[in-house]
């Protein structure tokens, strides 16, 4: 392309879009003008400016981005700051531009150009001698920002490596995902049945009472469909209470719907809620009845009195028939006893909800109020709104996971009391995810070694671990070298020391790898450690496989094509796989895999997917038409409410028999293990607080929220020089504390401050200070995916990027949440002083 000045490409490329993105905020999406004369052409894509793919039209003129528009062909449309400032990602002069190898040392961030044919060699010598020696298994391809779906993953999986590493044990695949498992069952991973984060959406706009704990609808991810839904709720009269260590903006003008918690002791509050619930009886009877086991008769060590196998999947349990007092399997009995304590065999039995409001009689909301800090009579009033208007209510599960030590129980427990509402696949309450499947274009064969995922499995403290998404175990493997030492690893778009807690032992993991590749747009603290650099496309520069695979009720097939050409030298990731394939594999290999995509483009992805769609109803087949796809850019089906359970027993177990035949394993091995899996209540303290219970003056436990000018830790926001505008308005890099704690340390407003984890003091961070009301006093608090961190070589090649800011990932401690493998983001305390 011709040679562009810095100043003249910001000039055409930045600031002119500056004001059509911010005017455009304005409307959800524009009508072309007269004054256009018919100029604009509309694109149909999906937003990669976090992880969402949110369905919006990019408008071209004169073969240039200039604005977004929400497609207006969903029901919930809608683009947060992040998607209307996709122009300043595009068209940022700080982009990768052309392939670069390393001369300085890992993480100096000393590079030198190359063309792409050194790099692509580069690569493919190194796959190949890898391949020579029988070792593909020692390659681990990282994905995140992937750009090339379909193709990708397929690639490593046909030049035989098994370690496709997944970002989500740093996300929604740990405690979130086993919670949701163990309750209403799902797809199984090697025996550990699961669901994620889209597996339940609360109806807010159907909704009357909310409560909002881990999460923040305004400031968080997904503006589709879950913003929109959000907000026509509030218009349409939801009351929400939020419980969180600092005001977010759901909590609104007064300081009454918000409930400033003590950070990592949700735990506590919702077991008051259970207690609250279970002993007024404020449970919906009937509900657990029709759907759920809560009538299983258990005898003294929790079992199920008696089973009796439907299928070779399923079992049915004896209840107690009030109908004609005797004992029988629960599809045969006309009143099942919910509360009740019989004799059977001569033994004593009980129903599981007995056993499950005995073990909730100790966490009243005066212990609570102990350890939480929220007052009891504010427990009780929670508690009371949701009884008053249940079905219609619902208590959010949490977005980003594991993040304390307890928190796969405080997920379970957070479904038991959506469930005890009553509230499952009812309007108003949780609705349950609704999704198709279409078909792959590659079948690929299986690797003949085990990835490193099943070796830690064994383990008993990894035992629900996610086999699919382990990037921390792959850098615990790194460290021990087992189960085998990796040599290479190859990162597109995943920025794994950015984004995982551990900063230090990640850096010290990768030093031991041969070759490091990053594939990105921009630089991030890992591309900083990479060999070699290659340019990835935009979004907006590539065409991408059909997706289906959206956090909503209803299902969604959207399609994203190419809205303008890649500048500079970046190259779109299909392009890219082609390269590596006609590299790395022997022609017939080549031939059977690549050939048609070669020879057909995208067009071959696509038809091979609409070949054969899953999960349509009859009438959403008979809507479903594949011109209409492609001229709208989205198809969206139905809400279907009503419940549907996957477990062994086809009922909602909130007294999970999962957790039951894992805690029995468990327990002649492991006490401390299984007291986590006994199905009943307990209570577990968030890690920071079995070393103390109580801070010291300087000591804090860090927290982070998302906003709707970041996305995670990615430069295409980061250093985004539209958000930046915004982002300085609301201090998005400072740290906030609680001002009268603030003041006790003799710090100002605005004042520079060294931050430090207490394992960790050689490791400070430095961030301006804010002081604020709305920060509990225990907590500190910064926007995710903002501050520089400790790890700030990368300010270097970041115009737009704060230079100073907290990054709780490169200073926390690299260890694991029990079972799930999770990191524990928030679980560790730091101090902080005045800077000198």
């Amino acid at each position: 392309m011709p040679c562009i000045s810095r100043r003249n490409f910001l000039k055409l490329g930045v600031a002119s879009t500056l004001s059509a993105n911010l005017l455009s905020i304005q409307k959800s999406y524009a009508e072309v003008s007269s004054v256009d004369f018919g100029m604009e052409k509309k694109v149909p894509v999906l937003c990669r400016m976090c992880a969402q793919f949110c369905p919006m039209l990019a408008v071209i003129r004169d073969g240039r981005v200039i604005r977004v528009e929400s497609n207006k062909h969903t029901p919930h449309p809608g683009i947060c700051a992040r998607g209307r400032a996709a122009m300043g990602a595009l068209y940022n002069p700080d982009r990768i531009k052309y392939p670069l190898i390393r001369v300085g040392k890992r993480g100096e961030g000393k590079f030198r150009r190359a063309t792409w044919d050194e790099a692509l060699n580069m690569i493919a010598d190194k796959l190949k001698e890898l391949k020579n020696k029988g070792e593909e298994h020692l390659v681990a391809f990282l994905p995140r920002f992937n750009s090339a779906p379909e193709m990708d993953k397929q690639f490593f999986k046909i030049y035989g490596t098994p370690n496709i590493v997944g970002y989500g044990d740093t996300c929604f695949g740990n405690s979130l995902v086993v919670s949701f498992g163990a309750i209403f069952g799902g797809k199984e991973d090697k025996g550990v049945p699961g669901g994620g984060t889209g597996a339940l959406t609360p109806d807010y706009e159907n909704a009357k009472y909310g409560l909002l704990i881990n999460r923040n609808p305004g400031g968080g991810l997904v503006t589709f469909p879950w913003g929109i839904m959000f907000g026509r709720g509030k218009r349409n009269g939801l009351k929400i209470t939020v419980v969180d260590p600092r005001k977010p903006s759901e909590a609104g003008e007064s300081l009454t719907d918000w409930l400033p918690i003590r950070p990592g002791t949700d735990l506590a509050f919702l077991l008051a809620l259970t207690n609250i619930i279970l002993t007024t009886d404020g449970y919906n009877k009937e509900f657990l009845n029709k759907y759920t086991n809560a009538a299983m008769l258990i005898d003294d060590e929790g079992k199920p009195v008696y089973t009796e196998k439907t299928d070779d999947k399923h079992f049915d349990y004896l209840v107690f028939d009030e109908a004609d007092k005797s004992f029988k399997l629960s599809h045969l009995a006309q009143k099942p006893a919910l509360i009740g304590t019989f004799e059977y065999n001569g033994k004593k039995v009980k129903t599981a909800l007995t056993a499950l409001r005995e073990s909730s009689n100790q966490y009243t909301p005066e212990w609570a109020e102990k350890i939480t800090s929220i007052p009891a009579s504010k427990i009780k009033q929670v508690a009371e709104n949701l009884i008053k208007n249940s079905p219609q209510v619902f208590i959010e599960r949490g977005y980003r996971s594991t993040r304390y030590e307890n928190s796969m129980e405080e997920k379970r427990v957070i479904l038991i009391l959506n469930v005890l509402l009553g509230n499952i696949g009812t309007k108003g309450g949780m609705i349950l995810q609704r999704k198709v499947k279409t078909a792959h274009f590659l079948k690929t064969p299986k690797p003949q070694k085990k990835p490193i995922s099943l070796y830690y499995r064994k383990f008993d403290n990894f035992s629900f671990i996610n086999t699919a998404n382990y990037r921390r175990l792959f850098i615990k493997s790194l460290l021990e070298e087992k189960p085998y030492k990796c040599k290479m690893a190859v990162f597109w778009g995943q920025n794994i020391i950015g984004g995982s807690t551990g900063g230090e032992e990640i850096i010290k993991a990768l030093e031991k790898l041969e070759m490091i590749v990053a594939v990105s747009p921009f630089f991030n603290e890992t591309v900083l450690y990479a060999d070699v650099v290659i340019p990835d496309a935009m979004f907006l520069e590539r065409d991408e496989a059909i997706r289906t695979k959206f956090k909503t009720p209803y299902p969604v097939i959207a399609i994203h094509k190419k809205a303008v050409e890649p500048l500079f030298e970046a190259k779109n990731g299909y392009w890219i796989v082609l390269e590596l394939a006609k590299r790395v594999f022997d022609s017939e290999t080549y031939n059977k895999y690549f050939k048609e995509f070669e020879e057909k483009g995208i067009q071959a992805i696509w038809d091979k997917q609409l070949s054969h769609i899953k999960g349509f109803t009859d009438e959403e087949k008979a809507e479903f038409s594949i011109p209409a796809l492609f001229e709208k850019g989205v198809w969206t089906g139905h809400i279907k409410y009503g419940v549907k359970a996957k477990t062994k027993s086809k009922k909602i177990e909130i007294y999970s028999t999962f957790f039951l035949n894992n805690y029995l394993k468990m327990k002649p091995k492991n006490e401390k293990l299984a007291s986590i899996l006994d199905p009943k209540f307990k209570y577990i303290e968030p890690y920071w607080r079995t070393s103390k219970n109580y801070l010291g003056n300087d000591e804090f436990v860090p927290i982070t929220a998302f906003n709707p000018l970041s996305s995670f830790t990615g430069a295409q926001t980061k250093n985004n020089p539209i958000l930046k505008v915004l982002g300085e308005m609301i201090d998005w890099d400072a740290v906030y504390i609680n001002k009268a704690k603030g003041e006790k340390l003799g710090l100002k407003d605005g004042d520079m401050v060294e931050i430090f984890n207490i394992e960790k003091p050689h490791l400070p961070t430095l961030a301006k200070v804010k002081l604020v009301e709305y920060v509990h006093p225990d907590a500190l608090f910064a926007y995710y995916g903002v501050g520089a961190g400790f790890y700030n070589k990368l300010n270097k090649f970041l115009t737009y990027a704060p230079q100073y800011g907290l990054n709780p990932n490169h200073i926390g401690n690299f260890n694991f949440s029990p079972l799930d493998g999770g990191q524990l983001s928030q679980d560790f305390i730091v101090k902080i002083r005045r800077a000198k």
